[in-house]
């Protein structure tokens, strides 16, 4: 399976919800550009203001689920991006919408079955009023370790879940984003959100093993660098997974 590697982002204050499934078919699109980002060596970000940033169109959105998709052809996903105020842009399959019960549990969420609507929620209502605006996870509400664990969440980096690696995060790593990562017998979810950009985001998957964190991954590239920065990041990159990657 081919991965999204070194990865990283900088934008600025933003909201929308950018719905996407993919498995059998769309129904439904819109969007509007995007402008480009810039990003500097190593992960960090550009200067102290971020750039702005509106979401992708839905076509675009649906090429880079395709794209994931094709690493995996028989694991139906649901994909979310929120930029904070900013519009609306929907896709849906004609097997998973926002409404769509999946039985996994989500550190955060009660009860056995959830939503991808209601995992979108969480990432407004709890990460993001946590950690909006911050600069550094480590001193944050969440309180981002050097393991790459905090108050109920990870810490995401430009490889992912470190925390949940076989050899963990190494000295030194820059935490840029924090989320959750649920797993069951309905499948896998994963929430991300970047506080410098201002971005959630939230995929979910019938398959439990699936490599999420690639789409999660995929879904911040195109919405922060646009499809052609997006197309660059992924020719240009490694296209395989980290090392020690293991699912729980």
């Amino acid at each position: 399976m081919r991965r999204v590697v070194g990865m990283r982002i900088g934008v600025a204050v933003a909201a929308v919800v950018i719905v996407a499934a993919v498995a059998v078919g769309v129904t439904h699109e819109s969007g509007s550009k995007k402008s480009h980002q810039t990003t500097a060596p190593s992960g960090s970000r550009t200067g102290s203001t971020p750039q702005a940033v509106t979401p992708p169109q839905a076509s675009e959105l649906r090429g880079v689920l395709a794209d994931w998709a094709g690493t995996k052809p028989h694991a139906p996903a649901f994909v979310a991006v929120q930029v904070y105020e900013r519009g609306a842009v929907s896709m849906a399959s004609v097997a998973l919408t926002d409404a769509t019960p999946f039985r996994l549990s989500v550190p955060g969420i009660s009860g056995s079955t959830t939503t991808p609507g209601a995992l979108m929620e969480y990432a407004s209502n709890f990460l993001r009023v946590h950690a909006q605006g911050t600069h550094d996870l480590t001193k944050s509400y969440f309180r981002i370790g050097r393991d790459g664990r905090g108050r109920g969440v990870l810490g995401f980096t430009s490889d992912g879940f470190c925390a949940r690696t076989t050899n963990g995060c190494e000295r030194g790593t820059t935490f840029f984003a924090v989320g959750v990562v649920g797993a069951g017998p309905g499948g896998a979810a994963e929430v991300v959100y970047d506080p410098g950009a201002d971005i959630g985001i939230v995929a979910v998957s019938r398959a439990r093993q699936a490599n999420l964190t690639d789409l999660v991954q995929r879904a911040l590239l195109l919405t922060t660098l646009g499809r052609a920065g997006y197309e660059r990041a992924v020719h240009n990159t490694a296209r395989v997974p980290a090392p020690g990657v293991t699912h729980r």
